[in-house]
């Protein structure tokens, strides 16, 4: 993915040799015919974040945090499987729940797409991606993002996990230097750990 790209660019190569008796069976026929329309890489005209409604999102849509700041019987539970486990510190666990947004954007996306494929394949092959759950968590990230002040900080947050920009490509629209939008970078990480440590309490 370029630093420039907007959200990552799902595609699907094909994996599975050619059927040579598909030309004995019209089902397999038909779907080797709709494989190769597609070419097995799936393209959707529409936005699938535009079924998010991001402009709806409320400070309710944060939802539940316990995954961000578990307790200490979580935190043993891991360490009885893994002993050396050291709980992140925040602000690595908050840009980590503000990277979900690209992926469960992805995964959306790869939904939508594969929806539309096996419509055409047959339903027997519908995908069963817990699409609910991904909408939840991006709306969850554009929420945690909204309750910010209008500030730099966030504004680049908004460019560097719900637009996808790298922090370099962020500096230029910022008007910075790389090295100022790094630090500008800690800083958003740091008011965003702060408003979620707020929620919690």
């Amino acid at each position: 993915m370029s630093s420039n790209s907007r959200r990552p660019t799902l595609s699907l190569k094909r994996t599975h040799p050619e059927r040579t008796d598909a030309a004995e069976n019209p089902l397999l026929a038909a779907n080797e015919q709709a494989r190769a329309a597609f070419g097995l890489q799936f393209y959707f005209a529409g936005d699938p974040l535009a079924a998010l409604e991001l402009d709806t999102v409320t400070d309710d849509d944060l939802g539940d945090l316990s995954t961000l700041f578990p307790s200490a019987e979580d935190v043993a539970v891991l360490r009885s499987v893994k002993p050396d486990y050291v709980l992140p510190p925040l602000e690595e666990r908050t840009r980590r729940f503000l990277a979900d947004f690209l992926l469960c954007a992805a995964l959306i996306e790869y939904e939508e797409r594969s929806r539309r494929m096996y419509q055409i394949l047959g339903p027997d092959e519908a995908p069963m991606g817990n699409v609910g759950y991904w909408r939840s968590r991006c709306r969850a990230v554009v929420s945690l993002i909204n309750q910010m002040p209008p500030s730099r900080e966030k504004t680049l947050l908004t460019l560097r996990y719900l637009k996808g920009h790298s922090i370099e490509a962020c500096a230029p629209l910022l008007g910075v230097s790389r090295r100022t939008a790094y630090r500008i970078h800690s800083r958003a990480l740091v008011v965003a750990s702060r408003l979620l440590l707020r929620k919690r309490k």
